[in-house]
């Protein structure tokens, strides 16, 4: 029996506002763990004249970006690779950053990312480079 401290209107809102707040944070967990899902596990960066050609193939290869967080422009997924057996890879995703050859090559030797210029692709690793120059020892 509910006592008289605690009626029944009184009893249903506390509940409600339980149930509020547990709910909250169970979307808030859910959106966590998304973000956390979608990090690029390849990441990469250099020549900006191949760089649609290249996201195609990783969109291809890998699970497709998504808009947002990334480029609306970066989420193609040529025709082909909508049949059944793509992605080849789910587990991996990709981005590359298209920031000259020379600048991809330096962030790719030194891992700064810091020196990424595109800040709509933000890097966190730079796994490879993409340039029409063949690094050298110098």
């Amino acid at each position: 029996m509910i006592s008289n401290r605690w009626s029944t209107t009184k009893l249903l809102v506390f509940a409600s506002r339980i149930a509020f707040a547990a709910s909250f944070g169970l979307f808030g967990m859910l959106a966590i763990e998304a973000d956390a899902q979608y990090a690029p596990s390849i990441q990469g960066g250099g020549a900006s004249l191949p760089a649609p050609t290249y996201r195609q193939n990783f969109n291809c290869y890998g699970m497709p970006l998504t808009n947002p967080p990334d480029p609306a422009a970066d989420t193609y997924v040529p025709s082909q690779c909508t049949d059944v057996g793509y992605p080849i890879d789910s587990t991996k995703i990709f981005r590359y950053s298209s920031v000259g050859s020379g600048r991809g090559q330096y962030m790719y030797l030194t891992g700064d990312t810091s020196y990424n210029n595109d800040a709509a692709r933000p890097l966190s690793e730079v796994n490879f480079a993409g340039s029409d120059a063949k690094l050298t020892q110098n």
